[in-house]
């Protein structure tokens, strides 16, 4: 029996020791949060991009995470010194009878600390920080609102959640272009548009094409030659 209350003693004294060890928390993921001392610079046919009239949102370069230099406090330690957390555990021996003492004489001795400097005592422990690069979640918004079927420049901004930005955040301009100069190619269109055999045809607004050498997305228009009524059109072959 006595036994095996020291080893269960030996054994809480372990747990006690593991829990009592100090840990330091890091933010080392986007969704820690931190403060953000610094971004990135974007790559320059990222930060500044000319698109072609009709250009989709979808079809921009905007990136869904940016790098950043976050700091980061460390967590503060809770843990006391050993001795304040000294837990007495029952043995199973029997305690010793303590010895009578002598209190006839009366005298009182006084400890005095090696460290009775009160400053030294009120002093209160630098915080530490850390900086570290990571990834951060974005997401864009533009000024104005983007239309890509309106020609102009648009501004877009990251919005950033979860963090403290003490940081100019990147930006993208968009320059929204009508498309001028000579048409050189134009790509082939799907089968599925080429050939429609139904009463309800589907036209696309813009067809692939090459202007100046550069492939872009032209805006068109469908005529055909004979004539057609899209309410009730006659059954035959349309060229358009």
């Amino acid at each position: 029996m006595q036994k095996a209350k020291r080893i269960l003693a030996l054994l809480l004294v372990a747990a006690l020791t593991v829990t009592q060890l100090p840990v330091i928390a890091l933010a080392t993921s986007a969704g820690e949060g931190g403060e953000i001392i610094a971004f990135d610079t974007l790559p320059e046919e990222t930060a500044n991009q000319t698109v072609t009239l009709g250009t989709s949102l979808e079809d921009l370069s905007l990136p869904n995470t940016l790098y950043a230099t976050v700091r980061v406090a460390a967590a503060p330690d809770t843990t006391t010194p050993e001795a304040d957390n000294e837990t007495v555990l029952d043995s199973g021996e029997p305690e010793p009878q303590q010895e009578p003492t002598d209190a006839v004489s009366g005298n009182v001795y006084h400890s005095v600390s090696s460290n009775s400097d009160p400053a030294a005592d009120n002093s209160a422990p630098t915080k530490p920080t850390f900086t570290e690069t990571i990834t951060i979640p974005v997401k864009w918004v533009s000024s104005p609102y983007y239309d890509g079927e309106k020609a102009g420049t648009y501004t877009f901004t990251p919005q950033i959640e979860g963090f403290t930005v003490s940081a100019a955040p990147p930006s993208i301009a968009v320059t929204v272009s009508e498309i001028t100069g000579t048409v050189t190619a134009f790509e082939e269109l799907p089968d599925n548009i080429r050939w429609q055999n139904t009463a309800e045809p589907t036209f696309p607004e813009m067809v692939g094409g090459t202007v100046e050498r550069k492939a872009v997305q032209i805006p068109v228009t469908w005529e055909t030659k004979q004539d057609y009524d899209d309410n009730a059109p006659e059954r035959g072959l349309y060229c358009v």
